[in-house]
């Protein structure tokens, strides 16, 4: 399986060295040319993006903080429609299940 022909990626974390890591790992991969990677909380992040025009042909999001386990679960239904109401108008959500 090949690698996809995205012409540009773009990571958002609040965890420093989740960036760190991220970064070192593009490095050796020979994708920093494509790839930036920011440490900002996600939902001021597209808010702002939101705000700029910044558009978006894709957006993945990858919550786990909002239910690390099941006694938080009732927590992360609450705030999980509303990161996705933080999303572009026109972008396309699809939530899978786990």
């Amino acid at each position: 399986m090949g690698w996809g022909h995205g012409a540009w990626g773009h990571s958002v974390d609040s965890s420093e060295p989740a960036i760190s890591l991220a970064t070192a790992n593009a490095e050796l991969n020979g994708l920093t040319a494509t790839t930036t990677f920011v440490r900002a909380e996600v939902s001021d992040y597209m808010k702002a993006a939101v705000a700029a025009g910044t558009q978006f042909d894709i957006v993945v999001l990858d919550p786990p903080k909002l239910a690390p386990d099941r006694n938080t679960l009732a927590r992360a239904r609450v705030k999980w429609p509303r990161r996705r109401q933080e999303l572009p108008a026109t972008a396309q959500v699809r939530v899978a299940a786990a």
